[in-house]
């Protein structure tokens, strides 16, 4: 499967996310309005961190060492599961622990109960972490897109259920993301199963291996999501719910951007990792030169529809939610780095709520861009004009699969 075939497949299989995306957080903001949407955001972005926190980089070692087919398969897939119901019961337990010692009927801004909910499939998404990893390395894309697919339809299902029993609506809410969660890493397993016998044992030396490489990205990975997420838990502590609830609905739609970068690094990942470093950081750089000015592209649009598309879809409530795309868009066409965006969000929040938020996330991404620029410039030996200005060969593969496409109809035409 070509690089092109794959990102389209994967970006394909994004725009049916978005979609469900979309419909998923109307129903939140309609049903919750801004107050009750902020605190939702809180509750599942926790147990979203603390994942990330618990998973030490074992995730993107399984798309290496499956890649290049140097550990035993189906070792390496039961030493990770073993791992997902470790780490993810004592991070859960770590959870509890804090929440009975603070002795508070609120933490980070929402009540204690909403966090332990969200908090009860740690193992599982950890198990949906470390299964993607496997099936990224397998270049199964269409299995590694189901499972992103089976998260977001399986949560809009189980929103419209679950708000139609009559409990607390933020509590219906935050139980559909976690019975999603479960049910979404109960199918990365059975898909991981298709290739390989399960098992539930840890194997030290393999666990060493993933460790020593996880390691290697973990810092990098962690940092990244913080950088665009932790600003959200300054919000609710500075700020308070409503405004959680403005800044989540408008990052939610300023990141429509990234569908297409991370279907790039869905498709280019393993084979980054499984090829020589010339060809690698020749391989990445024209990627970032089409991905860089397809971005850019999808950001003046999207900045131009956003006020119509918040009124029309979220309500007149969720207003204020334009103003936090509009200053996330410069930024989020870049990439991240946290101690930029830590800084900022101290410096801004407190003064100026989501609106400070968003600002810092744009100054943090555009100033990470640049250090990573200087750095992948210095290791891969391409002048960083390969990396950012675009060449009439970058059209190729496009241009040649359209060819394809229109001699194929017209041949079947013909026929």
């Amino acid at each position: 499967m070509s690089i092109l075939w794959s990102a389209s497949l994967t970006y394909a299989f994004r725009l049916v996310l978005f979609i469900l995306s979309l419909v998923t957080n109307i129903i939140l903001a309609r049903s919750l309005g801004p107050a009750g949407r902020g605190v939702y955001a809180i509750a599942v972005l926790l147990p979203t961190i603390l994942t990330l926190i618990a998973s030490f980089g074992i995730g993107q070692a399984n798309v290496y060492y499956v890649s290049r087919g140097s550990l035993d398969k189906k070792v390496l897939v039961g030493s990770s599961i073993t791992a997902a119901i470790v780490l993810g019961l004592a991070t859960y337990a770590v959870l509890a622990l804090v929440i009975w010692l603070g002795g508070r009927h609120t933490l980070l801004g929402v009540a204690p109960r909403f966090l332990l909910l969200g908090g009860i499939c740690l193992p599982f998404t950890l198990a949906t972490t470390f299964m993607q990893g496997v099936l990224h390395g397998e270049k199964r894309f269409v299995e590694l897109n189901i499972v992103m697919l089976c998260q977001t339809l399986s949560l809009a299902v189980m929103l419209v259920i679950l708000l139609a029993v009559p409990i607390d609506r933020v509590t219906s809410s935050v139980g559909a993301w976690t019975a999603s969660s479960i049910l979404t890493g109960v199918l990365a397993v059975g898909l991981v199963g298709q290739l390989t016998p399960i098992s539930v044992a840890i194997h030290l030396p393999t666990i060493r291996a993933l460790l020593r490489y996880g390691t290697l990205t973990y810092l990098g990975t962690l940092t990244s999501f913080v950088n665009y997420r932790f600003d959200l838990l300054l919000v609710s502590v500075f700020s308070g719910a409503t405004q959680v609830g403005f800044y989540a609905v408008g990052a939610g739609v300023a990141e429509v951007i990234w569908f297409l970068p991370n279907s790039a690094y869905i498709a280019l990942a393993p084979r980054v990792a499984a090829g020589a470093e010339e060809e690698s950081a020749n391989l990445s750089a024209h990627a970032t030169r089409a991905i860089l000015v397809s971005a850019a592209a999808s950001a003046a649009l999207l900045a131009i529809v956003t006020p119509g598309a918040i009124l029309v879809f979220f309500g007149r409530a969720f207003g204020p939610s334009v103003i936090a795309v509009w200053l996330l868009l410069p930024g989020i066409v870049a990439t991240a780095a946290m101690v930029f965006t830590l800084g900022l969000d101290f410096l801004l929040i407190p003064r100026f709520g989501f609106r400070g938020a968003a600002v810092a996330s744009s100054i943090a991404y555009t100033i990470a861009m640049l250090v990573d620029l200087y750095w992948v410039v210095r290791r891969s030996g391409l002048p960083a004009r390969k990396w950012l200005i675009g060449a009439p060969s970058d059209a190729e593969p496009i241009i040649h699969r359209v060819r394809v496409f229109r001699l194929r109809r017209n041949s079947s035409k013909a026929s």
